[in-house]
């Protein structure tokens, strides 16, 4: 897309689109232009009489924000200060950016507060090679669904087990669409005998979640 109208003609064509298929969930490319929440606001008002849930991701700044909005509008907002799921009807859904995707704890965060999918937007800095896989691995460490951007609209969806349910072609107008059954991401147990969430124990972490790192001095 070449602009903010252009984005919003294409958005709302794609939109249509996934509400005639029967899809709960739309994830945007992220857009290139400040406007996330008004987008959000015009493109809800192509959803009347649908349940899809839309989220848009707004340029990369210290006023990133995702915005997550259905045919009733906007259903909340992520930023980068808290680490926090949003609950819609499409599922428990969380959002990182960048670099918070490739350290393990901000999507640990996410899985423990109860998401069921995150959607990572990452910025394209890091080999695409690698950066498939460590969004494969966040998705199966914490088996939960994980939607991920590396840059622009090169895109992909993981499954609880790692595996890429669907992805995108290098270039060219077009959507995917993944089979997302919210109950895989509860199963905790990555092997057996060994639960992701049961099997915590937050006492033996000492200095790890400390005011002093193990070596003393102060993180």
């Amino acid at each position: 897309f070449s602009g903010m109208e252009d984005y919003l003609e294409k958005a709302a064509r794609f939109l249509a689109r996934a509400a005639d298929q029967g899809n709960r969930l739309v994830c945007l490319p992220p857009m290139k232009t400040e406007g996330c929440s008004g987008a959000a606001e015009k493109l809800s008002g192509l959803l009347a009489g649908s349940d899809v849930v839309a989220v848009l991701n707004g340029p990369a700044g210290e006023d990133r924000e995702t915005v997550v909005f259905s045919a009733g509008g906007v259903i909340g907002r992520f930023s980068g200060d808290v680490l926090e799921p949003l609950d819609t009807p499409a599922g428990r859904i969380g959002a990182v950016w960048g670099d918070e995707g490739w350290n393990p704890e901000p999507v640990r965060c996410l899985m423990l507060g109860g998401a069921e999918m995150v959607v990572w937007y990452g910025d394209g800095k890091r080999p695409r090679e690698i950066s498939v896989k460590v969004a494969r691995t966040r998705a199966a460490e914490n088996r939960i669904f994980l939607l991920y951007y590396h840059g622009g609209e090169d895109a992909l969806v993981a499954g609880p087990s790692g595996a890429v349910l669907a992805e995108t072609l290098d270039e060219g107008d077009q959507a995917v669409s993944a089979m997302i059954r919210r109950s895989e991401s509860r199963g905790k147990t990555v092997v057996p005998g060994t639960n992701i969430v049961s099997g915590r124990l937050p006492s033996a972490y000492g200095g790890l979640v400390g005011e002093k790192g193990a070596n003393g001095s102060h993180d």
